[in-house]
């Protein structure tokens, strides 16, 4: 029981990282729109998403958005969506030698 605790533990730790990569990276693109002096109209205008999706997608804690999203949004404000792997680590902690910070790069 107690291997099974520590286990639903360990998933959960790693779902909240996933999460927490994703609200970074979305804050990264609020932050380039922003520096860019773009609106929400201009970027939907460049990527297709509505106005207020963007809006969600920049404040709300809950959102999940897909790697499609991501791209498209990047793509609008001159970014570059890159996803890669890591070593799982139950604990949630980087492995040794990778990088966990940035996702967008320049396009």
């Amino acid at each position: 029981m107690e291997a099974e605790k520590d286990e639903i533990l360990a998933k959960a730790r790693a779902v909240k990282v996933t999460h927490q990569a994703a609200r970074q990276v979305l804050a990264e693109l609020r932050s380039a729109r922003e520096a860019q002096g773009l609106s929400l109209a201009a970027v939907q205008e460049r990527s297709g998403i509505t106005r207020e999706a963007i809006s969600k997608l920049e404040n709300s804690e809950s959102v999940n958005p897909t790697v499609l999203t991501l791209s498209r949004y990047a793509l609008a404000v001159g970014k570059q969506l890159s996803i890669g792997l890591v070593d799982y680590d139950p604990e949630g902690r980087p492995a040794n030698g990778s990088r966990r910070n940035s996702h967008v790069r320049e396009a």
